[in-house]
């Protein structure tokens, strides 16, 4: 269920790149770690691009991932 909330996060900001940070915070989850925990696998994937860079809302450089 948290990596389908993590999926439908990034959805819907594609295709802005977004940070565990930022998608621990918006869905809300407890901790950052639950959200990393599902953009490590998605990252794996043709579907998502996940690479350190600037994430599209709290502008800070990290590791971010966006739907492509």
């Amino acid at each position: 269920m948290i990596a389908e909330q993590v999926r439908d996060f990034i959805v819907k900001h594609r295709p802005k790149a977004v940070c565990d940070d930022c998608i621990a915070d918006g869905i809300p989850l407890k901790r950052r770690q639950q959200a990393h925990r599902c953009t490590m696998p998605f990252g794996l994937t043709s579907e998502f691009d996940r690479r350190r860079d600037r994430c599209s809302i709290c502008g800070d450089d990290k590791l971010v991932i966006k739907k492509l």
